[in-house]
């Protein structure tokens, strides 16, 4: 025969204090003296309670969320059935490790456009989750159902709705500006941009940070030194352009992550050696997809993107209202061997 489930009445008839008490105190609410929670909580562990979400979230409903109750997250991937990997995963990864440093638990939702109504919405209501964090194909309709849940939310990375919400993304437009400063740093009068389609969000950003930067330090940003390629071209186009350019640049940045060694076979096909002849810092997310080594670049970690999710969630859980804020988490400058000082004589 199963034993008899432990229940809050056993837990407060052991603690000598009303079933309420042992619910917030459960909930690590602030009505609840600290020493009386602790004691609570530790007559709890010691008898083998284990709390029950749904009246969890009944109770935070009533009075009020903490920071402290924000231990199960509920990632949330809209769009297409496909692969989980790239961005998505290195986010999963942040967020997993930010909520599990504090006590909590992250449950992964997959969502389709075939559901008329998601799964994310009714685990909200059962209480099985006390925020969201919502990636991949966000649209309006998705954020108006996550804020009739009641509940906390942050979009990690882009969206493509209208309200206004939390949202951490990774400052693109400082990467294209700290390449070019770098290679300012370097002596480089002379600095080629490479981006591709500026069909997505990122990819002009990072475009229009160089364009600043190197616009700030006097230097060319027309579509002479700054060039992209079509959805159904290769940056071989540019690249050829840009080097028949007299005099030629003498540094390149390449804004799109993962193409540094397709880059580098053609500089080596038209007989041109990095960093001898031409130096060379590309736009990187090293943790969705490992740099080519020798290559300085510029890394923008979409896994600080979800740890960042996850301390702004904790943030604004015990809020009511307030403007929404957006967090930029900041590029850094990885130096593997490709930019070279320039000298006053180089062509």
């Amino acid at each position: 025969m199963s034993p008899k489930p432990i229940r809050k009445q056993d837990v407060a008839r052991a603690c000598g204090v009303n079933v309420t008490t042992v619910t917030l105190a459960l909930n690590n609410h602030p009505r609840v003296a600290e020493r009386t929670r602790l004691r609570i909580q530790a007559e709890a562990s010691r008898l083998g309670y284990l709390a029950n979400h749904a009246a969890l979230q009944l109770v935070k409903s009533r009075f009020g969320r903490t920071r402290q109750g924000m231990d199960r997250i509920g990632f949330v991937l809209l769009g297409p059935q496909e692969p989980l990997r790239g961005a998505y995963t290195a986010f999963m990864v942040g967020i997993e490790q930010e909520v599990s440093a504090h006590g909590g638990t992250l449950l992964f939702v997959r969502e389709t456009p075939a559901r008329p109504r998601p799964r994310f919405v009714e685990l909200a209501r059962s209480g099985a989750v006390d925020g969201l964090a919502l990636v991949g194909a966000v649209d309006e309709p998705a954020l108006l159902q996550a804020q009739r849940t009641g509940l906390p939310f942050v979009v990690l990375g882009d969206h493509h709705g209208t309200t206004p919400v939390h949202q951490v993304t990774a400052d693109f437009p400082a990467m294209g500006r700290l390449a070019v400063r770098h290679l300012v740093e370097q002596g480089h009068r002379r600095i080629g941009f490479l981006g591709a389609t500026m069909q997505y969000v990122y990819q002009r950003e990072i475009r229009d940070g160089a364009k600043a930067a190197l616009a700030e330090a006097g230097l060319p940003v027309g579509e002479t030194w700054v060039r992209s390629h079509g959805v159904d071209d290769d940056v071989i186009t540019p690249l050829h352009r840009m080097l028949a350019l007299r005099p030629r640049p003498t540094a390149l940045i390449l804004g799109e992550p993962n193409v540094a060694a397709h880059l580098l076979d053609l500089l080596k096909a038209c007989g041109l050696k990095v960093p001898a002849d031409i130096s060379l810092a590309t736009c990187e997310e090293s943790d969705s997809q490992p740099v080519m080594a020798g290559v300085t670049y510029v890394d923008a970690s979409m896994a600080a993107v979800g740890t960042a999710g996850a301390a702004l969630l904790r943030e604004v859980a015990g809020e009511s209202g307030g403007p929404a804020r957006r967090v930029l988490t900041a590029p850094r400058l990885v130096e593997g061997g490709s930019v070279r000082k320039q000298k006053e004589t180089a062509r």
